[in-house]
């Protein structure tokens, strides 16, 4: 029997330098370190080395033209269980191992990256964490389709066209509003507007069904306060940190409770690296490490959700080649979705139940040679899987994996005790950054109901001319013109005192377009309203009710 794959060490390690067309080339590869870009696959039950391994390979290839590891995935309940670069060894099978293969420890910082939400606890201390947002002007249409149920087609649509026209300091509040706007010609109000229903009638004429499934989606929003206005300081500059090879940067969103809303972050942020690496500005190569993909994407029927996902990792992927060593772990082959399994051009095999072994022979027909050395793999041994390459065996001779030099997260460690225990000093609470986008929502909140209280005299004023026009009593009609009109007048006074006095640098001309007033009336109306301000006169104010937390218009 003829066998073409020698061990791995003994020629590449790990299978990641390019292949030359012979030996010399091969050898000039591995020695200039220059590695072939793959999307590699590793699966093994819990506990066979897994991640280990994958730590190791990223590890490896990030060391071949100072790389830029990113972690996009997680554990399910066992979040940053990968980001032990941090710490040392202290096992002493890992230190013994390490002194065996002539390894030094070298740990690696690390950068932690969490979508905002007010569910953090804020007022404890955590590790270094960097909390962000999404602009609400950069979210892509896998990201609506992602919250937004499949057939609700033409609500994707409309978002991506309402998200356009929106201004950088515009709130997902505004969004709705304006979408509201879009969809429905004209109804009633004659109910409450709250923050808690987003500010958008419950009932309304037009398309109720796009209202209501792009309300539901936005609803989590509020809590997890992550699509933010496209000016905002709290969104992540994904240029930066794509040319940061110096940390291991990882995503988490251990404080999300919402799959949608989990799955929704995650697509964005891997938007937000297609759109970085579209600019032209990221100078280096990435390694890309999916830990665990039958969380986002598993086996079978997938929901409208996993489907967006689905699509926009395999479109990113084909464009990643260039870019991107891609790993992604899995407890089983499987476990994760067929159409994603079909993306692999590398796949290790470790430890695997008996179960799986016989379905992989079953589908594949091994032979007997590579049916033993599935059965015969021990924890931290792996075997690589290239289909069609070899005579007679499709699996590579057992690799046994090399320890990386820093820590693994070992059975029921975490990284956030960890972290606590060895770095309390670098320790910090959340407290400033909580309250302040506590106040931002409250603002922005402040914002759509001044708007919607002039929205509404501006309808007043249009329904008493129409009135006026159909009765003909023109006499009566004007006190009650006079009267919505100068009530009009008092909110938009309000407002453009308000915008100049929270952004002094913003020019006249600017707050005339955003108000939708001339030019030469924001000039005025500042200063008539400061005027009132400064002779204590009655202002226009909102009207609250204590036992029931309902903002009131009018």
């Amino acid at each position: 029997m003829k066998v073409y794959f020698r061990q791995l060490f003994d020629r590449n390690l790990l299978c990641i330098y390019k292949e030359g067309k012979n030996d010399f080339e091969s050898k000039e590869y591995i020695r200039k370190k220059v590695v072939d870009n793959q999307i590699c696959m590793i699966a093994g039950t819990s506990g066979s080395g897994k991640s280990v391994f994958s730590n190791t390979l990223a590890n490896e290839i990030r060391k071949c033209g100072n790389r830029t590891v990113i972690y996009v995935t997680e554990k399910e309940s066992d979040e940053l269980a990968n980001a032990f670069h941090i710490f040392s060894p202290t096992k002493s099978y890992h230190v013994t191992g390490l002194e065996r293969q002539h390894i030094e420890t070298n740990t690696l910082p690390v950068k932690v990256y969490h979508p905002f939400t007010f569910n953090i606890p804020y007022k404890h201390k955590l590790p270094p964490m960097t909390f962000f947002g999404y602009s609400l002007k950069d979210i892509s249409e896998e990201g609506f389709s992602t919250i937004i149920p499949t057939e609700s087609g033409i609500s994707v649509d409309i978002c991506l066209d309402v998200k356009r026209i929106m201004d950088k300091k515009d709130s997902f509040y505004d969004f709705l509003w304006e979408l509201h706007q879009r969809v429905n010609s004209e109804f009633k109000i004659d109910e409450v507007f709250n923050p808690e229903n987003l500010f958008v009638p419950t009932e309304s004429a037009g398309d109720k069904r796009t209202i209501k499934s792009v309300k539901s989606a936005f609803m989590p929003f509020r809590q997890d306060f992550m699509i933010l206005p496209d000016d905002n300081l709290n969104i992540l500059n994904y240029v930066d940190l794509l040319n940061d090879n110096e940390h291991v940067h990882h995503l988490t969103t251990k404080y999300i409770t919402n799959q949608k809303v989990k799955t929704f972050a995650i697509v964005e942020f891997l938007k937000g690296i297609d759109n970085a690496l579209r600019t032209g500005l990221v100078k280096n190569q990435l390694v890309l490490v999916f830990e665990e993909m039958k969380i986002l994407i598993p086996s079978g029927n997938l929901q409208g959700y996993q489907q967006e996902l689905l699509k926009l990792i395999r479109t990113l992927f084909s464009r990643l080649r260039t870019k991107a060593y891609v790993i992604a772990t899995a407890q089983s082959v499987f476990d994760i979705n067929s159409k994603f399994r079909t993306l692999f051009s590398k796949t290790f095999l470790g430890k695997l139940n008996f179960a799986d072994i016989g379905v992989l022979n079953k589908v594949y027909q091994f032979t007997k040679v590579d049916q033993n050395k599935l059965y015969s793999l021990k924890v931290g041994d792996f075997v690589l899987w290239e289909s069609g390459q070899y005579e007679d065996e499709r699996l590579s001779d057992a690799i046994h994996i090399m320890l990386p030099p820093f820590a693994n997260a070992e059975e029921g460690e975490d990284f956030f005790h960890k972290y606590k225990a060895e770095f309390k000093e670098q320790c910090v609470n959340n407290v400033g950054l909580y309250n302040s986008l506590k106040e931002l929502n409250k603002k922005f909140e402040s914002k759509r109901i001044e708007s919607l209280k002039l929205w509404i005299k501006e309808s007043d004023e249009k329904k008493v001319k129409k009135e006026t026009k159909k009765s003909g009593q023109v006499d009566d009609a004007k006190d009650k013109l006079k009267k919505v009109q100068s009530e009009k007048q008092d909110i938009i006074m309000k407002q453009v005192y308000t915008l100049k006095t929270e952004n002094p640098d913003m020019s006249w001309r600017d707050i005339a377009k955003q108000i939708n007033i001339t030019h030469p009336s924001a000039k005025k109306y500042y200063n008539l309203y400061k005027s009132i301000i400064d002779n204590q006169t009655n202002l226009p104010r909102l009207d609250k009710d204590n036992k029931n937390p309902l903002y009131k218009l009018g």
